[in-house]
Parts: C-alpha cells; sequence; structure tokens
C-alpha cells in the first residue's frame, strides 16, 4: 500500500505483518504480508482484511502489486517443469486481460522474454531434460547463468544462488526462485487492489494453475495448443467453475 492510514500493528482476525518497501512511491510505502492460509480460513481472511484497508483509509497506487506465493508441497521439477509450459502458453494473454496493462514491462514483474537465461536453447534443453538432476541444472542454467547454453557435461553450483534472498531473478512475473529458495510458487503480476474480487480470486487462480501442473501429464501439456481459453477449456474438470468464470469475465467472454 502507498498509504497505510491507521492500519492497526496487531489484530485477532488473521496474522501479518508491515514491512516497509522503498519500491512503492508515496511518503508511507509499506507491505502487508499476511501468513499462509488455506481452505475457508482463506476466504474469511481476505473479507476480513478489505474490510481493515477500507475502515483504516490505507491507498494503494500503481507502484504497488499484489504478491501471491503458492506452497510448493506436492510439487516436483517435473511439474514445475510442466508450470512453466502452461505459464509461457498463457502469459501474453494473462498480462493482456488479467492485471491492469501497466503491469506488463514493470521491472519487478518481468515476462519471460525479458529474462536473459531463457533463450530458446533453455527451453530445448528443458524439454529433453529426462531426469531430476537434469532439469535442475537447466532450471539453474536459465535463472541464475544468465544466457549460457546449458551443458550437461558442465554441472553448476546450484547452492550458492539458491540461499540468495534477494536474487535478482526473483523479478519474473513467475518467480521461480522464490521455489528454490522456500518452496513457494511467488506470482507478482498483478497490480496493488482493495477490491475484494480481485483478492480473491486471483491468488484463487494461481493456486489452481500450480495445482493443474502438479496434477498433469507432461503429455497432456505438451499436447495442448496453449492460451487461457484452451487452458480453461482442456482442464475444466480440475478448476472449480466460479474461478473459470471470472478468467472468462475478464477476458470478456
Amino acid at each position: 500500500v502507498c498509504d497505510i492510514g491507521e492500519f492497526p500493528d496487531s489484530n485477532t482476525k488473521y496474522k501479518y505483518k508491515i514491512t516497509p518497501d522503498s519500491s512503492i512511491s508515496g511518503d508511507i510505502g509499506r507491505e502487508i504480508v499476511i501468513a499462509p492460509t488455506i481452505g475457508d480460513e482463506y476466504l474469511w481472511m481476505v473479507r476480513d482484511l478489505v474490510a481493515d484497508l477500507e475502515e483504516h483509509e490505507c491507498a494503494v497506487n500503481q507502484s504497488c502489486g499484489l504478491h501471491v506465493h503458492v506452497s510448493g508441497n506436492g510439487l516436483d521439477v517435473f511439474g514445475l517443469r510442466r508450470l512453466l509450459w502452461i505459464y509461457k502458453g498463457i502469459e501474453k494473454e494473462l498480462f493482456e486481460y488479467l492485471v491492469e496493462p501497466h503491469r506488463n514491462g514493470n521491472k519487478y514483474c518481468k515476462r519471460l522474454n525479458q529474462i536473459r537465461g531463457f533463450i530458446p536453447q533453455f527451453w530445448g534443453s528443458l524439454t529433453l531434460a529426462k531426469t531430476t538432476q537434469d532439469i535442475k541444472q537447466v532450471l539453474y542454467y536459465g535463472l541464475y547463468e544468465e544466457g549460457y547454453v546449458y551443458n550437461k557435461s558442465k554441472q553448476i553450483n546450484t547452492r550458492e544462488p539458491k540461499l540468495d534472498r534477494y536474487n535478482a531473478s526473483r523479478y519474473c512475473g513467475l518467480n521461480l526462485h522464490s521455489y528454490l529458495y522456500r518452496n513457494t510458487i511467488e506470482w507478482r503480476q498483478h497490480h496493488g487492489t482493495m477490491d475484494l474480487e480481485e483478492l480473491l480470486y486471483w491468488p484463487l487462480w494461481c493456486g489452481w494453475v500450480v495445482e493443474v501442473a502438479s496434477l498433469a501429464t507432461d503429455k497432456a501439456i505438451q499436447g495442448l495448443d496453449m492460451g487461457l481459453e484452451a487452458f480453461l477449456n482442456a482442464f475444466e474438470y480440475k478448476i472449480p467453475k466460479e474461478i473459470g468464470n471470472w478468467v472468462r469475465k475478464k477476458m470478456g467472454k
């Protein structure tokens, strides 16, 4: 938020912390970090959060963002590869329909083609990788080696960048460094908002995309003519109808 207003330091309804954020323009830029929640607890938390934001006269501007962390539990590196395939196919429309235009090109949520290591050879090597270690090596090349072509005979040190919390690779719209650092997938694309519908459906959408990646087969993802509508149609049986309807409404369908 660009103005924290009279937002309390703590309350009994849900857990959070407030930290300074120098990336936010305004006199009182702050980040409100909500503790992890699941299920109905999440739904009630969002309702209470929006009520508190409005009651205490908080405000957002175009420098604010909504960052969502989805647990990586149950998502192995093969699922992570499927998530990258899915995201590559829907990223263009995601920025076009689901978030505000000013987020496209934002340096804190770069698109895949703005990440130096995600060159054509990266995608080819990622598809050809057969083992867990091979996929990890390709991912590390893409995230941390800034465009060097993956060479299976040259193993790189994966420990150092993984432990670097503030590694620059985190500034991708789909932050995979977060998965390697804290076992979460961070979605950074969304604009800052106090709108209840956006705060409810966007994180649920992010979670269900990760869920699909964890459960689908490589064949199902690779054989898909990807785009938001194609993705929704192919996995309609996995994604709750209300979330699919919200996405289609944002797309004007």
